[in-house]
């Protein structure tokens, strides 16, 4: 089990961009195991890989990029929580949240995001989130 958390903690902390996390776990997910262990942690690998695939695009490039930010050391808890409570804000108005809320929805089976995948968002579109 422990190479397990090892592998998925490699994916998150080595991969730069939400782009190649996603890859990443398509990779993971894509292997054929060979005995238990691989069965569970293919498994698991899909489960993650499924959760992000019905997440908003844009949303899960603010959350890598608030998880970026957030793990150098000059930043505290303060800064962070101010961060993300704008950047949440700023998403509450965006196209996706308001299409999902209008839709009546659980966010697990909306499929009306503005950005099919996290390669059609924009720089600019994340940059956005986080402007004063």
């Amino acid at each position: 089990m422990l190479s397990v958390a090892a592998t998925f903690e490699d994916v998150f902390q080595k991969e730069d961009s939400i782009e190649g996390i996603v890859e990443r776990m398509n990779e993971l997910a894509s292997i054929t195991p060979t005995n238990a262990e691989e069965t569970e942690f293919v498994s698991l690998a899909k489960e993650l890989r499924d959760g992000m695939a019905v997440q908003s695009p844009l949303a899960l490039h603010a959350v890598h990029k608030l998880l970026t930010i957030g793990k150098h050391k000059k930043e505290t808890l303060e800064k962070c929580m101010m961060r993300e409570r704008g950047v949440q804000l700023k998403l509450l108005e965006k196209e996706d949240y308001i299409n999902w809320a209008r839709s009546g929805m659980d966010e697990d089976e909306f499929r009306g995001w503005k950005h099919k995948s996290v390669s059609e968002v924009t720089q600019d579109e994340v940059k956005e989130l986080f402007a004063e």
